[in-house]
Formats: C-alpha cells, structure tokens, sequence
C-alpha cells in the first residue's frame, strides 16, 4: 500500500512540472440589486429616497481575501507509517481597500493575479467592491487548496411600522472539475437567533453566494423570496412602535481541496455567512434574543 501511494505522489509531483495541464476554475458572483440607502445623518447623502431608517455603523467591515497553497508531494510520518501531504507556503493574495464612506459600501479586494514562483500555479481573488462580490480560484497544474471570499456587513435601525426589501442576484461556476456544478437555494434560520440566510450554493460546497439579516429585537420578521437567475431577497419588517436594529450581510464564498472530490457539507457556507452577521450583535444590544422569525418564499 506504501508503495502504491508513494507511485502516486510522483505522479502527482510529475504531472505538477508543466508535463500535465488541467485547469480548474471556481467562481462565484453576487450583485445587489438595491444597496440599502437608509439615512446617513449627513444632508449631503440623505435625500427623499433614503428608506425609513438609519445605517448605525459607519465604517462598513468590506473584506476580500484570497489564499492557497500547493501540493509538493507527501512524506512518511514515522510514527505512524502514515503518508502526509506536504504544503509549499500559504501565499496570500494582494490586498487593496477603497472608501468607507458613510454612505458606501467601500471596497476591499484581494488578488493574486500570477505565479510567485514556477511551481506555484493558483492565482484568484476576493471582492467586495460597492455592490459587487467576487470569489473566483483559477488553478493550473498543481493540486493546491485554495480560498476566496468577498464579504460585507453593515448595522442598521427601522423605523416603526416600517418596511424594506434587501435584494441580489447570484450566480456560480466549476469548469475543469470531474464533478460538475449541482446548484441549489437554501433558506435557513437555525445557525443564529434572529435571522435568515439566503444562498445559492453549489451542493458539494465549492461556491455559494447570498445575503442574510440578523435581527437584534424580537418585534421584527424577516420573510424571503427567490426567482430566475439567482434572485434573491429579504424583507425586513418592524412591527413595532420603537426602532428596530439589526445588520445586513452579503457575500461569495470559493474553496478548493486538492486531496480529495469536494465532500457536502450542507451547513458550511451557511456557518460562514451566518458567523460573519452575528459578529457585533451581541455588542450592539442586550436586549433579550428574537423569539421567533417569519420566514416563508
């Protein structure tokens, strides 16, 4: 058994030399159809248009990432006899942020547009620019993992009796994968009190895109629709006499393994997205949780 997995980690190694070629390409996209305009306190953003209701933060955490590393080999572990893949380094992707404003989105991304050496092939990026997620990993020749994610989120109050609908549109890709893109909508309200999540993810995990809401006061209720072309959108509703707060969140998610076909993982992405919304919430009130969120398409 020793030797034939060592015949495969030469084989592996060779086909990384150039001699094979076999591109893989995951991509995931997400466009808000109607970023927010809730009021900023400065007349110079405010206008007739602006929602009922209020941005509470004003620097937006916008974050673009991108990592990978490759797979140079494996080595015998001798303890156990085991084989054990070896890394080359974990590169991080270029990394640029724009305006914070309080009115914007802001953008960050992270890109690694070319090879740092030759053995070292995955190139990708992470966006949050405005009203645009990108989360694209393009690998070529060798087996590599391989991470990409643009994110925003951003607190927010609702005047009483007052309503808003949080819309996108996502879209994914594989090509160049032996298992192809089985792509569905998920709605879920179980990995976090007081809010909803709504992705387009791909089955096996390897993409995902999609917007949440959390809620920080029990007299709102967030319900959801879906529609052609990676349609989705929230809307929030205070049914109360007093403000309610909470907190959008948006995002496109990539992963790539190189040791194995992409295992499913049905609450992964929806972990990730719901972790980033629930972060702050706690800090920003200490009222008691929601008790109960409306959710129907």
């Amino acid at each position: 058994m020793n030797a034939l997995k060592c015949l495969l980690a030469a084989a592996m190694v060779w086909g990384a030399s150039g001699t094979a070629h076999a591109d893989i390409v995951y991509s995931a996209e997400l466009q808000l159809a109607n970023y927010p305009a809730f009021r900023t306190g400065n007349p110079i953003f405010d206008g007739p248009h602006s929602l009922p209701g209020q941005w509470q933060s004003d620097v937006q955490p916008t974050v673009g990432v991108f990592r990978s590393r490759d797979l140079v080999g494996y080595t015998t572990d001798p303890a156990t006899g085991a084989e054990v893949p070896t890394w080359g380094p974990d590169i991080l992707g270029h990394h640029d942020w724009g305006n914070q404003g309080p009115a914007a989105m802001g953008w960050d991304t992270s890109v690694r547009n070319g090879p740092i050496l030759d053995d070292q092939q995955t190139t990708g990026r992470g966006t949050a620019d405005r009203n645009h997620f990108e989360a694209t990993i393009h690998r070529r020749d060798n087996p590599a993992e391989a991470q990409a994610s643009g994110t925003w989120r951003r607190d927010f109050s609702l005047d009483p009796h007052a309503s808003f609908t949080f819309a996108a549109n996502a879209s994914l890709d594989i090509a160049g994968d032996a298992s192809a893109l089985d792509a569905e909508v998920v709605a879920d309200a179980t990995t976090f009190t007081g809010g909803l999540s709504l992705m387009l993810r791909d089955a096996a995990g390897r993409v995902s895109a999609g917007i949440g809401a959390v809620l920080f006061d029990s007299w709102g209720s967030i319900t959801y629709g879906t529609g052609p072309d990676g349609a989705l959108s929230l809307t929030i509703t205070n049914n109360g006499d007093t403000a309610l707060l909470g907190q959008l969140n948006a995002g496109a998610f990539a992963q790539m393994s190189a040791l194995a076909a992409p295992v499913p993982e049905p609450e992964a992405w929806l972990m990730l997205l719901a972790g980033a919304m629930a972060v702050g919430g706690a800090a920003r009130r200490r009222a008691p949780p929601v008790e109960a969120v409306g959710c129907r398409a």
